[in-house]
């Protein structure tokens, strides 16, 4: 069963719209940024990611130099428990230390937590092993209604600039290369 929270956390640009819709307002001062992030959200409008919330409705509220504001709208995602979240923790504090290739880093202890979790383990391995989330942690991963797992904060991907061959990611398919590439947990 699917646990939404009750209330949205204070100061920050979303707004739930409806039982199944939540609404981001973001603003960028630098071009640079706002032009990388309406690259991200128009892809992922055009080739949704079963990893990444789905977006839809987004738009351009200003577009001028040095003031540039969008917002889109989200599906509404349920919460992680309390060991998944700490999980989501321990795998983001390996990937700032170890970089991409985090997993094999990792120790048996970790291995041991994620014994128990290992859809959410898999997601995660597949976030590490694409390598284009920035920030990881366990308030930017949530779960959809199947119980499959996705990113939230669209703002995690940005790796200025957008010509950074780090983000061709952007118009190439990540499904084939991640599968050439996947490394099974070893436990």
């Amino acid at each position: 069963m699917i646990h939404y929270a009750t209330r949205l956390p204070p100061g920050k640009p979303v707004h739930l719209l409806n039982d199944t819709t939540i609404r981001k307002t973001t603003q960028f001062v630098l071009d640079r940024t706002f032009q990388f992030m309406d690259a991200v959200i128009k892809h992922f409008i055009r080739n949704p990611d079963p990893l990444v919330v789905p977006i839809y409705n987004y738009r351009v509220l200003s577009n001028k130099r040095d003031n540039n504001s969008y917002q889109y709208d989200m599906m509404r995602l349920g919460l992680l428990s309390k060991e998944e979240r700490a999980l989501v923790d321990d795998a983001s504090d390996l990937a700032d230390k170890y970089g991409k290739g985090f997993w094999s880093e990792a120790n048996e202890d970790f291995y041991l937590k994620f014994q128990q979790h290992y859809k959410l383990a898999s997601f995660l391995e597949t976030i590490s092993i694409q390598g284009r989330y920035h920030d990881l942690h366990s308030g930017n991963v949530m779960m959809d209604m199947d119980g499959d797992y996705r990113l939230v904060d669209l703002e995690g991907f940005t790796n200025n600039p957008l010509e950074a061959l780090d983000n061709d990611w952007i118009t190439r398919n990540y499904s084939e290369a991640v599968t050439t590439q996947r490394v099974r947990l070893v436990v």
